[in-house]
Parts: structure tokens; sequence; C-alpha cells
């Protein structure tokens, strides 16, 4: 199982819309959200054998200059950083017969930016916790044939205040269940992809007003292509699409993100059992936040 990365929630902040002599509610403010999408690196769904422990260390670097609300382009100097880092550690064990991998997911950063030629400030600290376990119900190694089941718990643990338009935690429980298969198609090539479904609790603090934020379930496929240049370095490609996950604010509709998105990458394994990937991507549409135009993604892990 895989994680990733900031996408957008709206939400309608009384005093940033005031201090721009607007009517507080006219239009939503997009606010970046850690870990609303839940993305998978190729390879993730292809298990270890038990006892093996992983240690990943995961950076983003996040450059965005749109904002779309309910598909449209806001316009204006709008302009979103993003500097994230996931620790993740993971544990692959066997329990009557079937390997799983009890996990937890830390996410840490920094966001900052500003929308319609206003200053949002600054969002800094960790994000929420996110534990997990991936349990193969299809584990062949012979056919190179994988098929898992990953729930996924994500606790409001993460640095929040509803004084902030930018936050990297989000305030509210989320509940995940992933599915991701691995296949070789011909020798040197390799699919993998998943499809998730978030169930979301409310946040009840959002914005300087307390408003309610609900959120309908959002749904995301992604599938990945890998091509073995030689044994330890590969060349991939991915494609993402999310749909569902309508979002409320006091009842109110603010649309749906409607993002997909696409990335080019590589990976290495080196000798020390110490695999680096790499990855470039951007979103090709999305209907409400924050347009990423550059993704650089960069993860690091070892094998002990």
């Amino acid at each position: 199982m895989g994680l990733f990365l900031p996408r957008s929630l709206p939400v309608n902040n009384k005093e940033f819309w005031q201090k721009q002599g607007m009517r507080a509610g006219c239009l939503a403010l997009l606010m970046p959200a850690v870990c609303h999408a839940l993305d998978i690196d190729g390879g993730d769904y292809t298990p270890l054998p038990p006892g093996a422990n992983l240690a990943l260390l995961y950076y983003k670097h996040v450059e965005s200059n749109d904002a779309y609300s309910h598909g449209g382009n806001i316009g204006g100097a709008t302009r979103l950083t993003q500097d994230i880092g996931i620790l993740r550690m993971i544990h692959f064990m066997e329990v009557g017969g079937l390997t799983m991998d009890p996990q937890f997911l830390l996410p840490f950063g920094n966001v900052r930016g500003k929308q319609a030629g206003a200053e949002l400030g600054t969002g800094n600290g960790t994000g929420d916790l996110i534990l997990a376990n991936t349990v193969w119900l299809v584990n062949n190694s012979d056919t190179k044939t994988y098929f898992g089941v990953t729930p996924m718990v994500i606790l409001p643990t993460g640095s929040y205040d509803k004084d902030d338009p930018l936050n990297i935690g989000e305030n509210r429980y989320k509940y995940t269940l992933q599915f991701g298969v691995s296949q070789e198609l011909a020798n040197r090539l390799t699919l993998d992809a998943a499809f998730d479904g978030t169930h979301f609790g409310d946040n009840d603090r959002y914005g300087p007003g307390k408003q309610t934020l609900e959120q309908r379930t959002l749904y995301q496929g992604q599938v990945i292509l890998r091509y073995n240049l030689r044994q330890d370095l590969d060349i991939r490609t991915s494609y993402s699409k999310l749909w569902g996950g309508e979002q409320f604010l006091d009842g109110s509709s603010q649309g749906k993100p409607g993002q997909s998105k696409y990335s080019i990458g590589a990976a290495y394994m080196l000798p020390t059992r110490t695999q680096l990937i790499v990855n470039w991507g951007r979103d090709t549409s999305i209907d409400n936040g924050f347009k990423t135009d550059s993704q650089l993604s960069l993860r690091i892990a070892q094998v002990f």
C-alpha cells in the first residue's frame, strides 16, 4: 500500500474574504489538506517475505499556480507551494497462512501560498497519523500475481488551527479500504493497479465560524506500468483519477475534487537493499482545488 498526496478542500473563510472587500461566502477558499488521496508506488502490492522490515522516507515538492472552483479557474495571483514528507515503517508477517504488513505513516511538512492575490500564510507541522495493514489474498511468486486488501484508519492527530487558512492536519477521522493488484504482463513489463474508497468523518471546527465540513465517499482508481531495463532498474508511468467526494459546508455543496493526474519516473535498487524512486507528474484536470503544475516525488526505502 502506498500513500500520497495533498489535494484540496474548500472552506468558507469569512475573515479572508472580508479583507478583500468581498461578501463572505461568495467563493469558497480552496485549502490544501495532506493525504486526501492515497497513491501507490509501483511494487507496493508485491510483498516481501515474512520477517522482513521496511523503513521508508518520502519527500514531495509541489507547485500550483491556478485554483479552480466548480470547474472554473478563479484567476488572480494564485500560488501554492507544498513541501511534504512522510515517515513510514512496515513489518511483514504471516498469520493463518496469509502474508500481511502492519504499518504506520506519519506525514509532516510545510504549505504556503496565496489565492486571488491574498496571502494565505503558512501551514507547518505534522499531518494525521495513518494506520494500515495489507493482507495478501493472492501471493503467487511463480506467476508473479499478487492481490491484496488494505484497510486504513487516518486519525486526526495533525497540526490544525481553525483560524489558519492552511493546515497540515484535517481535524477529522477517515476510513479507507484499498484493493491492489500486481501482475507481470510480459517479460520485464508489470502492471500495478489499485482502487480505493474513503469515508470521511465530519470536521465541526472548520474555519473561524466553526462551520461543519462533511464529505461523501471519495473514490480513486490508479494504474502503473513498469518496464525493467535490467534487474535493478525500471522506468514507470502512472495515471490516477478521483471521483465522488462531494463536500458540504454547513449543508451547502462545495463541489467535488474531480481530479486526474499522471506521472513518469524510475526506480533503482542499490546493492545495500536500498531502493530509490523518483517521479515527476502534474494534474491533467481538477474541478475544485489547486491544480498541480509540477510535482517532484522522491522515495527512499531500506529493507532490513
